[in-house]
């Protein structure tokens, strides 16, 4: 399956060939207008929905003086790029994440209507089972083909189509409110990415490879959605697509490219031995920058003053691009800083960035620069990062590689050390605030420079 219809997957038409109702001849079923659009009118055309439009429609006639003007001639991708739109929209962004994304931004949290969270996980479910049979077999195209089936499910076919007719039948002015309706339907593709891997870690029916892939992009080691699949009551069959009948479109590409199985032969040793090799080099990789980012947490103690960012500075560093590292390792403080501005300036964040975290975290990290120059070349040598244990050793049992594997990936679990640096002191042994709510007590005067050719964390479009 290429790029293109990866990208494009569950956006397009879906039909279903085949489809034989009791006692009734063989049809094809257009999911989208005889199943979907009833689906989502049925949980999601409610009045308790209608109140956070109401609501997110308020925050907007607030802002939209000013808004309407600064998208005026861009397009809805860049909306979220520009400082002073993601600043105005954040209170209007905000009524709809707490409610899908819920208050933790988490599946278990999302107050989305249960029966929506079962077609998600069901959809997913098909998705992994299709890759199965005709995908190319890598972990990141699968993520990838999980991903945007969500994101591109969630942005065209649930509320956003909902909302627009409401916005179109109930408001006196439709027209003042296109620019919001794009931001929000940008906002699900570009930025719920943290709350999108939630649901597909949720998933009961992949391997362990599969959630474990998952959690290593995610940064974390602990399912945040533990338990609540219980409370979704999943059926053992799907609720989508049974064995025997097929899609005929998933939007974007060639339906029989996309769907005919691939016959899998045996691989051979070379094939096999290639394989441990390469997944050995990327572990340690991914190992060598999980310990450069706790090195830089731990002496700056951003992981305690603000733990989120944290997990998304190691989550852009760790599955960034090779060349996305070698920039990063340049000047890595100046480019901690420079994400740690990049992420408070997202609409989501925009409470904590009206408290004093933000500083904190660029001072503390600016007053460890020395610690961490320009040219890391030989800091890495200096600092000796021990790498952990490689899974895909030939000589390791099969119950060995499934424990070595989870402790490599617990080194980028998102957690730094922290034995040096107890909880109970507001400074560190440097002099470094731990507590965002005072000022650092130590700044220096070396000027920051810009790191956007850094890497940036995978799924962002």
């Amino acid at each position: 399956m290429g790029e293109a219809q990866t990208d494009a997957i569950l956006r397009g038409g879906l039909k279903i060939d085949g489809y034989q109702p009791s006692g009734g001849t063989p049809t094809t079923v257009n999911v989208i207008e005889q199943m979907c659009v009833p689906f989502m009118r049925e949980h999601l055309a409610t009045p308790a929905f209608e109140k956070v439009l109401d609501q997110i429609v308020r925050e907007f006639d607030q802002v939209a003086d000013e808004v309407n003007p600064l998208c005026q001639n861009k397009r809805p991708g860049q909306f979220l790029k520009d400082p002073r739109v993601a600043e105005l929209m954040g209170p209007v962004v905000a009524p709809f994440v707490d409610t899908f994304c819920g208050k933790q931004r988490s599946f278990a949290s999302s107050g989305m209507p249960a029966p929506l969270k079962q077609l998600l996980v069901s959809i997913d479910k098909e998705i992994i089972r299709w890759f199965e049979q005709a995908g190319s077999g890598k972990p990141g195209d699968l993520y990838q083909a999980r991903r945007n089936a969500l994101v591109n499910f969630l942005s065209t076919r649930s509320i956003m189509p909902i909302w627009n007719e409401q916005i179109n039948t109930r408001f006196a002015h439709p027209e003042r409110y296109q620019k919001m309706s794009a931001f929000l339907n940008s906002y699900i593709a570009h930025a719920i990415d943290d709350f999108i891997k939630d649901v597909l870690i949720a998933q009961p029916d992949q391997s362990i490879e599969q959630r474990g892939y998952i959690e290593t992009l995610a940064g974390r080691r602990t399912l945040r959605t533990k338990g609540s699949m219980r409370q979704l009551d999943m059926p053992a069959s799907s609720l989508i697509l049974d064995k025997g009948k097929s899609l005929t479109s998933m939007g974007g590409g060639t339906p029989s490219l996309a769907l005919s199985p691939r016959t899998r032969g045996s691989s051979t040793d070379k094939v096999r031995d290639a394989e441990k090799l390469s997944k050995k080099k990327a572990m340690e990789r991914k190992a060598e920058r999980a310990q450069l980012i706790d090195q830089i947490a731990l002496k700056s103690a951003i992981d305690r003053i603000d733990h989120a960012f944290f997990l998304h500075l190691k989550e852009s560093i760790v599955n960034g691009s090779a060349r996305g590292f070698d920039n990063f390792k340049r000047d890595p403080i100046s480019s901690c800083i420079q994400r740690a501005k990049d992420w408070y300036a997202l609409p989501v964040n925009a409470k904590i960035a009206k408290t004093s975290t933000p500083a904190t975290v660029v001072g503390n990290l600016d007053v460890i620069r020395e610690a961490f120059p320009v040219d890391m070349a030989t800091t890495f040598k200096r600092m000796q990062l021990d790498l952990p244990s490689n899974p895909f050793d030939a000589d390791s049992s099969s119950d060995d590689k499934e424990d070595d594997l989870q402790a490599s990936q617990s080194v980028i679990s998102g957690t730094a050390p922290s034995t040096t640096m107890p909880a109970t002191t507001a400074t560190n042994s440097a002099g470094l605030n731990t507590n965002p709510t005072t000022k650092t007590t130590t700044t220096t005067t070396t000027t920051t420079t810009s790191s956007a050719r850094d890497s940036q964390s995978p799924g962002s479009q």
